[in-house]
């Protein structure tokens, strides 16, 4: 197992997610302005959205290879790290690739 290429796989993943999810919000960045429910959650606003792909669509693609070979805890730690990590560069290139923000 490649552990830095599954690293760089997935933040170039997350990076992608940057652009699109720039387009989509525009300036107006986390919960103001977007349609379906939030919540609160430690002083943070979840978004329908932004549950869904985090919590819900983004584990399943990485828990994939757990279905298609058996588990693996390396693998698992791994992936973990890797998306964790993946979701402040997913933060952070918002910043950097958002054309309306400065």
């Amino acid at each position: 197992m490649n552990t830095l290429l599954i690293f760089a796989w997935i933040w170039a993943a997350m990076l992608a997610n940057s652009f699109w999810e720039s387009a989509v919000e525009g300036r107006v960045a986390g919960d103001n302005g977007k349609i379906g429910w939030k919540f609160k959650l430690l002083g943070m606003t979840m978004t329908k959205y932004h549950f869904f792909l985090f919590f819900v669509m983004y584990p399943l693609l990485l828990t994939l290879p757990f279905v298609i070979y058996g588990w693996n805890e390396r693998l698992f730690g791994v992936l973990v790290s890797a998306y964790v990590s993946g979701m402040i560069v997913e933060d952070f290139g918002w910043y950097v690739v958002n054309p309306v923000v400065k």
